[in-house]
Order: structure tokens, then sequence, then C-alpha cells
């Protein structure tokens, strides 16, 4: 079998970018002579897909892929963004009729953000007070997400300062139609789509065969609902433990790399190419 599209995460998979920087202050420099070797291999296989799919913004992303050579559908803010690198088209996938129900919460959820931002000393005061430092990710359209930049603090710990300030959104996220996804080092409040969900609508959308789609990520709490919809799962070496141990659970099809990063990637690239054609 041949592998028909690679789905990769950006942030851990396709090179090692800082977290110390905002995404709009990011210099890819450092990262050109990486980004190139993915777009070599991409360009050398034609006939094949490669897509991303990551929680970056689509501005933040797209001159990655850009660098990087992406040429097949890809997905932004979780899966709330669609972008084809080809036409240069970009939609929010609540506009797609599939996802119309979700359409009152993504606007409740934008003007619900607002609120918090005109009041965030008083939401997080407490936190912020004991030393630790936040990040509002303003560049996401679609999401609202803050990542933790200093402090012995979690996603959960935020999302327990937003509790008593849920007017607007609670009733949706009990209903299901807003997710809180709370990691380690960052909050997400979104609609009711996740990578998962994005990707079964996009190849659908674009005629892409997941039962031969390899998904490349490196964090369980984002990625694993990606892995879990196509044929074949990888992760690099620098991937989170709960990752590396869902792929290995997926015997033949799964593989974890030894190394990390671009070259784990690269050798993800290498490996599903040369198995599948087995």
């Amino acid at each position: 079998m041949v592998v028909s599209v690679f789905l990769c995460d950006i942030d851990g998979v396709m090179g090692n970018f800082s977290k110390d920087v905002a995404p709009w202050d990011e210099d890819l420099t450092q990262h050109a002579a990486d980004l190139k070797r993915i777009r070599d291999y991409i360009e050398s296989k034609s006939g094949q897909r490669f897509s991303a799919c990551t929680g970056r913004s689509l501005e933040s992303g797209k001159h990655v892929i850009e660098l990087g050579g992406i040429n097949g559908p890809s997905i932004f803010e979780m899966g709330n963004v669609v972008y084809d690198p080809i036409t240069g088209d970009s939609f929010n996938i609540t506009d797609a009729p599939e996802f119309t129900r979700l359409r009152d919460a993504s606007s409740e959820l934008e003007k619900w953000k607002y609120k918090i931002l005109d009041n965030e000393n008083g939401v997080f005061g407490s936190l912020l007070d004991e030393g630790a430092e936040i990040r509002f990710l303003k560049d996401r359209a679609r999401i609202f997400t803050y990542e933790i930049t200093k402090g012995g603090i979690t996603g959960h710990d935020l999302f327990e300062s937003l509790k008593p300030h849920l007017d607007g959104i609670g009733n949706y996220i009990n209903r299901g139609k807003i997710l809180v996804v709370a990691s380690e080092k960052a909050l997400d409040i979104q609609p009711a789509v996740d990578k998962k969900g994005s990707i079964l609508y996009v190849a659908k959308r674009y005629g892409l065969n997941l039962d031969e789609s390899v998904g490349i990520g490196d964090s369980a709490h984002s990625d694993i609902p990606m892995l879990e919809a196509v044929g074949y799962g990888a992760c690099p070496s620098n991937s989170d433990q709960k990752i590396k141990d869902y792929v290995t659970r997926q015997g033949g099809r799964g593989y974890v790399s030894e190394g990390s990063y671009t070259d784990g990637l690269l050798e993800i690239f290498e490996h599903a190419n040369r198995t599948w054609r087995n």
C-alpha cells in the first residue's frame, strides 16, 4: 500500500520551535535549513500529499508550511480553520454545512473572549500574584488560548480561575458545543471541533483516503485524536510519553522514530513509505 497523504503537526514535529517567544514575534531563520530538508523530500515524492494539522493560527503557521513545502489541505487552530496551500483558499470550519450546529457557540465564544481580556487581572489575579506568567494568543481567530510562560501552574488552574466567569458560554460547554482542553502548558477553549473531526471533514471534501494516510504528532492531548482518524500513527522521539505509548500499542500500524523533531519526521516519512510499499 502506498501512503496517499501525510498529516503532520508543526510544533515538535516539523521543527523544535521555541515557545519562549510569541508566534507573531517568531524568527524562522534558524529553522530554514530544516524546513528546506522537508521541502526537498516532499518535492521528491510526486503524487503524495503532505498536510499540516496544527493548533497554530493560519497567520503564524502559513509561512512555516510554505518554507516546508506542504502541498495538501491543512488544518489550523485545532481543526477550526482549513487552508489549501495550492489555491490559497481558507475558511472557518463552522462555515461548512456539516458544522452549522456550532455557529451560535462560535459566535458566543468570540463575544466572551473580549469580556475576559477586558478583565484579565480580575480573572487570573491570584495566579499572577503568585508569580505565574501567561500569554493570550491573539493571533488565533477562532479559538481562545492561553499559554503558560512561567510559574508552576497548568491549564487546569487557568480554567479553575475562569469557572466563575463562564456566563455566555457555560451552557454551550455543558451541551458539548464548546470544548475545554487543558494541558500542562496551555488552555484551549474552542468550538467542539478537534483535529479528528476536522480531518474527517477535510478527507471527504478533498478526496483523501484516510486508510492510506499517516498521522504524525508529538502531544497526546491534541494529536491522539488526529492519529485515531488515520490508518497509521507515528511520532518523533521527542514526543510526550502518552502519545509514544499510544503509537506503540498500534503495533504494525504505528512507529516511534529514533530521531527527534525534523530528523524524526523525515525518518517517519521514509519508514512509512518503505513499510507500506512492502
